[in-house]
């Protein structure tokens, strides 16, 4: 049996920690006695119905075991940042999906959020990579090179970024725009790993090696449940097949929305609302959200 390490990416999760408990239970299971590596793609919070648990599961992840475990920032994450700045920049939050978070912490306001939840959150970086891939939340700006990439770009970005091939040098696994069918979209130079999980698709797990870029396979767990175990699916071609649905349970030993150790970093970005237009929805940062399931920055 192969004992090379693995990579499971895991894409947008937006407070869904019953899905969350159930795939973190399939990497386990499929990675059995094999070394392997977590890479979270953000997108913790916001939308879904426990953010405080999400964030409590992979803050605590990534405390436990930092070489093994890294979490990037999302966008959404961003914007909880910048909504502690300006009043405007807190409604833009709240529009999408901030209350859901505050509702999960029992909180009223951005200022009423946890510190250490808070530091944890403004320390996450935008970019990670290994030898044969660059994960990142949203993506890249084609022309320029990944290393040197706008952190704005990487939280936010999607044209040109999907609409072109483009090589990267790496294989670029990101997540951001919500796939409206639940399967992860397979490129030849990315990997879109946000399987709209919030929205009542799927959230999933990409499977990588160190010896190529693209996935080896997905594992998924369908947000709308089901009797059918969950199914491994190998990756041969462009496109990824449907996976079955699996059931999901919620695990309910979660208590307290505090998280710790606290990190000490401080929050010093802004937040600019372009007006939006029909159909769309300004993301926070001068970039227009468009196509997969609006309203709102996914």
């Amino acid at each position: 049996m192969d004992s090379a390490p693995l990579t499971y990416a895991i894409g947008d999760i937006h407070g869904r920690a019953d899905l969350l408990d159930t795939l973190l239970e399939r990497i386990a299971a499929h990675a059995g006695d094999r070394d392997h590596r977590l890479v979270f793609l953000g997108d913790y919070i916001d939308r879904g119905a426990d953010s405080a648990a999400v964030l409590r599961t992979v803050s605590r992840l990534n405390w436990a075991e930092p070489e093994r475990v890294t979490c990037l920032m999302g966008n959404h994450e961003r914007m909880l940042l910048d909504a502690l700045l300006t009043p405007e920049a807190a409604r833009h939050w709240l529009y999408n999906g901030g209350d859901a978070t505050l509702d999960s912490f029992g909180a009223r306001d951005p200022s009423g959020l946890p510190s250490d939840t808070l530091d944890w959150i403004e320390a996450l970086p935008t970019l990670h990579d290994d030898e044969v891939r660059w994960y990142v939340h949203a993506g890249l700006r084609p022309g320029t090179a990944a290393s040197d990439s706008d952190v704005h770009d990487r939280l936010w970005i999607r044209e040109p970024f999907l609409q072109e091939d483009h090589d990267f040098g790496r294989h670029v696994v990101h997540g951001h725009t919500p796939q409206r069918d639940g399967h992860p979209e397979v490129r030849r130079f990315r990997t879109n790993l946000d399987t709209a999980a919030v929205y009542g698709g799927a959230l999933t797990a990409g499977v990588f090696s160190d010896a190529q870029g693209p996935a080896l396979e997905f594992l998924q767990v369908q947000a709308g449940g089901g009797s059918a175990p969950p199914k491994w699916i190998p990756v041969r071609r462009e496109r990824a097949r449907r996976v079955e649905g699996v059931d999901v349970v919620p695990i309910a030993s979660r208590s307290g929305a505090n998280l710790s150790p606290p990190c000490r970093h401080q929050c010093a970005h802004s937040s600019h609302e372009p007006a939006a237009h029909e159909g769309e929805t300004a993301d926070g940062g001068g970039h227009r959200e468009q196509g997969a399931l609006q309203p709102g920055p996914d």
